[in-house]
């Protein structure tokens, strides 16, 4: 149970709030920070800089810094793939490149940015499942 966490949907569910439970090992995806609005005056649905966790349940919204989530989890298999993304390496399938840079790629067609610097070591991890 020490992987358990509980988080608040984005999505009302039949017109309510819905709590899950979750593990942050097997069921977490990725996390990500929420954008600033790029337009002024525009008033987003879920607040700025609060980390979001993309589930294989959905997104939902967790009150602790990504920050402190990485802490926790780097020992777990999770990597920081920039400033704003903690991903879960155990269900990345694969690291691509485009002209706009290189992405993490998952089964389910989930795509999420990933530093130029940190493309090296994602792949030798993914590769060897060192630390996984």
């Amino acid at each position: 149970m020490e992987h358990m966490m509980v988080g608040v949907n984005v999505e009302l569910v039949a017109g309510q709030i819905e709590y899950r439970t979750f593990n942050i090992l097997n069921d977490v995806k990725y996390m990500e920070i929420t954008p600033k609005p790029k337009i002024p005056g525009f008033k987003p649905k879920i607040p700025p800089n609060i980390p979001l966790f993309h589930t294989v349940y959905g997104s939902y919204l967790v009150l602790h810094s990504l920050e402190s989530w990485e802490k926790m989890l780097r020992d777990r298999g999770f990597e920081l793939s920039t400033p704003s993304y903690l991903v879960n390496l155990r269900m990345v399938d694969e690291i691509k490149q485009d002209v706009y840079g290189y992405s993490l790629c998952f089964s389910d067609g989930t795509v999420v940015p990933v530093s130029m610097n940190k493309v090296k070591k994602i792949q030798r991890i993914i590769e060897e499942k060192v630390d996984l």
